[in-house]
């Protein structure tokens, strides 16, 4: 596992957990570094952090280094080699500054000519590899093996950059597709309470609509669809009606003369009676509507007394006093 996959996993900066680990004591720590179990334990906490791998072919050391950081303490000097057995040659002391056999290090000085070569030959550059020179004449790259790893360190960086940012972006189009689906949810939630308040409104108005025709038709049966119109057009009709009656045997003249100015109030009384009233109650007020302008227009007509009187006396037709008799029971039963 990489170090920025870990920052990832620990929801932590990669740069700042490479500068922990760098202070726990892996040193060049950075976003790109591979990490092996032991390390990745360390830095998720619970476990200190291993020592650094040594070099291929160098010696074990005889004793544990002072310190838990690599390179944060001396080690304890190493013991004396035992002696050569007897007739061999003494080895040579492998101390500072010189490095085991077959391991080149970096603080040894250069590696003598080759056994058997006349001393002051020259001596072979060593393989291109870990710990050998670099360059063009050592067989390597022209940017050299430190700048090949920079630029190997650079590419790492940015993979683990685009990968976080990928992840990001994947947690952002999660994000959008729940607030969508929930505006979805109210847009739909709004669309159907607003339905249904219209509709408890339009049930509402037609309720009162049908409470008010109730209310203002007359008792069952009675063929009044109107109360209010049928029975406000009573004063009219009674006015003409009540002063024939009063005065005609007065005068006569005058009285034909005060119908004639009531007759459109009259007539207008009478035609809102017939908007009021359904089926029989209807015909009823049609008939004594018809009948009774006739009996207006031969009044209007009468030379005398004595003409009048007869027209008063035929005008009571049978049909007229039926149709006059159900109009009084009606408004005495839907007007009282």
């Amino acid at each position: 596992m990489y170090l920025y996959e870990l920052a990832l996993e620990l929801d932590e900066h990669s740069t700042k957990l490479a500068t922990r680990a760098r202070e726990a004591g892996l040193v060049g720590a950075g976003p790109s570094t591979l990490l092996t179990s032991a390390q990745i334990a360390a830095l998720r906490g619970g476990v200190p952090m291993p020592p650094p791998p040594m070099p291929a072919g160098a010696p074990a050391p005889t004793s544990t280094p002072g310190a838990l950081t690599w390179g944060g303490g001396a080690p304890s000097a190493a013991a004396p080699p035992p002696p050569p057995p007897p007739g061999a040659a003494a080895p040579s002391a492998v101390g500072p500054g010189t490095a085991a056999p077959g391991v080149v290090s970096s603080l040894a000085p250069p590696p003598g000519p080759p056994r058997g070569a006349a001393p002051g030959a020259p001596v072979a550059p060593a393989p291109f590899g870990p710990g050998g020179p670099s360059g063009p004449a050592a067989g390597g790259s022209s940017f050299g093996a430190t700048k090949v790893a920079l630029v190997v360190v650079a590419a790492l960086v940015v993979v683990g950059i685009f990968g976080y940012f990928v992840l990001g972006s994947t947690d952002g189009n999660e994000r959008r597709r729940e607030l969508a689906a929930e505006n979805a949810r109210i847009d739909a939630q709004t669309k159907a309470d607003a339905a249904a308040e219209a509709k408890a409104s339009l049930q509402k108005r037609f309720t009162d609509a049908v409470a008010a025709e109730k209310a203002k038709a007359g008792p069952a049966g009675s063929g009044v669809v109107d109360k209010v119109a049928y029975c406000g057009a009573i004063p009219a009709v009674n006015a003409l009606e009540s002063g024939l009656i009063n005065s005609l045997r007065v005068d006569w003249q005058g009285a034909i003369a005060r119908a004639e100015a009531q007759r459109p109030s009259w007539r207008a009384a009478v035609d809102a009676m017939v908007g009021a009233t359904e089926g029989s109650a209807q015909a009823d007020v049609v008939t004594y509507r018809t009948d009774y302008t006739v009996a207006l227009d031969r009044m209007a007509a009468a030379r005398s007394a004595a003409e009048l009187q007869e027209v008063l006396r035929t005008a009571q037709t049978p049909a007229l006093q039926a149709a006059t008799a159900r109009l009084n029971a009606s408004l005495a039963a839907v007007c009282r």
